[in-house]
């Protein structure tokens, strides 16, 4: 009887001790992700062609870092990106430490202007008419503009003569240009008399007046420029084209025409 009863109290001993070893666990908490980066080291303006640096210095230990650039993850974990630039343009630059175990924390973000240095062509020097008006545009989108009349808008409208010249800039650069604008004015064609032929050809101004002699002569350029002032000439070169105001005094008379090379 008591051998039986030191049998049932070893078998209840071992029933225990065996449900002790091997009870089950609970499923293991997973650590919680850590925090974003607190900021973004680097320059927030940059130029076509240069190459710039971006960094943090807060870090978690046991974690690497993850960039994005527009979205596209970088090949890099280094916490050290370098970014060389190709294109102007607003880019957006992301940061997330990658840690133990695949986890992630929340992306912290950067946003990146790259300029190119400005290139300003206002064009040609020009002619307009008395009442018409030019539209000078720098180009450039982004910069700040200087022109000579005092405006800082990236385009102004002219409707007089003259020398027109800008200054555009920004981070990378600065660059000037300028532009002419001659105004022709509407001169009344005036005549007495017979009526002279004033033409042009192959660059030459041909005057021929063979109903009358002429006295004195002159021909201006409709930019004030004298070409001629004085006796009568048949043929007179004319330096560029243009309008041009040939005047012609007789005894019968005054001429005053426009003609155009």
């Amino acid at each position: 009887m008591i051998l039986l009863m030191l049998v049932l109290l070893s078998g209840i001993f071992s029933s225990a001790r065996s449900s002790v070893l091997y009870s089950p666990q609970p499923d293991s908490v997973p650590p919680d992700p850590p925090s974003a980066a607190d900021s973004i080291n680097g320059p927030t303006l940059s130029c076509v062609g240069e190459i710039s640096h971006y960094y943090t210095t807060d870090t978690p230990i046991g974690c690497t870092c993850q960039w994005t650039l527009n979205g596209i993850l970088q090949p890099s974990d280094s916490c050290l990106l370098e970014v060389a630039w190709t294109n102007a343009g607003l880019y957006v630059i992301g940061l997330a430490f990658s840690c133990t175990g695949g986890i992630l924390s929340p992306e912290e973000f950067l946003e990146v202007i790259v300029n190119d240095v400005p290139e300003v062509y206002l064009g040609n020097d020009t002619t307009i008419y008395q009442g018409q008006s030019l539209l000078l545009d720098a180009g450039n989108p982004g910069c700040s503009y200087q022109w000579s009349t005092g405006d800082t808008t990236s385009a102004i409208t002219v409707t007089t003569a003259g020398t027109y010249g800008v200054t555009a800039a920004n981070n990378c650069g600065s660059d000037y240009d300028e532009i002419t604008v001659s105004v022709i004015v509407q001169i009344p064609e005036t005549g007495a008399g017979p009526d002279p032929r004033i033409y042009t050809l192959n660059g030459w101004l041909i005057i021929d007046t063979p109903a009358f002699p002429v006295n004195k002569m002159s021909v201006i350029s409709v930019r004030g420029l004298i070409i001629y002032d004085g006796p009568y000439k048949e043929k007179i070169k004319l330096p560029v084209q243009g309008i041009y105001i040939v005047t012609l005094t007789a005894s019968q008379g005054s001429f005053r025409r426009k003609v155009a090379r």
